[in-house]
């Protein structure tokens, strides 16, 4: 997989393959540094998710600033923490050991960085998010001795109130801010963050829902009750129609169920979001069993172009 990343690198060295789009360029990408041994050559052109180095997939994803983005505003947290955990800013001895348990469990997500991909995973997300500011939460500047403390430079608004904290006349120590509305305003703001919540919890729990219908189906399809695991196919497709393992799984069910007319117009979905090689192979299949003899020579021959090691099969 990295052989692969390094060589998208390479080809999009400047701004990167896109947010998002690591996993579509990814099969389609075959290094020349690929060592000659079959044990290696059989996962060139193969799908996956990830590129299982979170900063290697951000620098092709984003580039050199990406990367760089990354590389700092991780270095920048650790700093901070490192800073507290030692006393600075006049941080009580809860709050250096919390410091401390701050940059362990930092150090820890950068571990597992190096061979998966947390910033993939919802949980592994918030606790990265949480832990990055979480240094400049502790301590006090007020408490730190020594240097001399201006009155806190303070900007008010029909709305809202924001307070600058300055030491030694110069230095920035802190920043704070506040809304300054009626009971009516308050409870107009809390309304609509409910609302922002709920929908933003609804659509965040649509791919799981899809999830869920996925799972079960293929249940239900290895018992062999496939006329109720089509229906729950389906419906995982419709609450979640960005579900590509579903679909390329849905297009494999129907290639069996030899309605390959709908195996080319899943196919035609797919290939808008999924670039995986075996699905070229796949495809083949059903244009051949449709006639389409060109097609399908095309697709095959994308399909061993990318995946040479594989041994030349039969025509569909």
């Amino acid at each position: 997989i990295w052989f692969n990343s390094f060589e998208m690198i390479r080809q999009n060295q400047i701004l990167g393959v896109g947010p998002g789009n690591f996993s579509y360029v990814y099969p389609a990408t075959i290094s020349s540094a690929m060592p000659d041994d079959p044990d290696w050559q059989k996962y060139q052109g193969l799908y996956t998710n990830a590129a299982h180095n979170t900063l290697l997939q951000i620098w092709a994803e984003l580039g050199p600033i990406g990367a760089l983005l990354l590389i700092l505003i991780v270095a920048a947290a650790f700093g901070d923490l490192w800073r507290k955990a030692h006393g600075a800013q006049g941080a009580r001895p809860v709050e250096r050991w919390i410091a401390w348990a701050g940059f362990a469990a930092l150090a820890v997500f950068c571990g597992a960085s190096i061979m998966s991909f947390p910033l993939q995973l919802p949980s592994s997300t918030i606790l990265f998010f949480a832990l990055l500011p979480l240094g400049p939460m502790l301590g006090d500047p007020e408490r730190e001795e020594g240097g001399f403390r201006m009155p806190a430079l303070t900007l008010e608004g029909r709305v809202a109130t924001i307070v600058f904290r300055l030491k030694n006349m110069k230095n920035l120590v802190a920043v704070e801010g506040r809304f300054d509305l009626p009971v009516w305003g308050r409870g107009v703001l809390i309304l609509a963050g409910a609302i922002l919540a709920a929908v933003l919890l609804f659509q965040t729990a649509q791919p799981f829902r899809a999830d869920v219908l996925y799972n079960e189906g293929r249940l239900l399809e290895k018992q062999g009750r496939r006329d109720q695991a089509e229906v729950l196919f389906r419906k995982g497709l419709e609450i979640d129609p960005d579900h590509q393992d579903l679909r390329s799984h849905y297009s494999s069910f129907l290639l069996e169920e030899g309605r390959y007319q709908e195996v080319v117009g899943q196919m035609d979905t797919l290939f808008k979001r999924l670039n995986s090689t075996e699905l070229y192979l796949r495809r083949a299949k059903a244009y051949q069993a449709l006639g389409l003899t060109a097609q399908a020579q095309r697709d095959l021959e994308e399909y061993y172009r990318r995946a040479p090691f594989q041994q030349m099969l039969k025509t569909p």
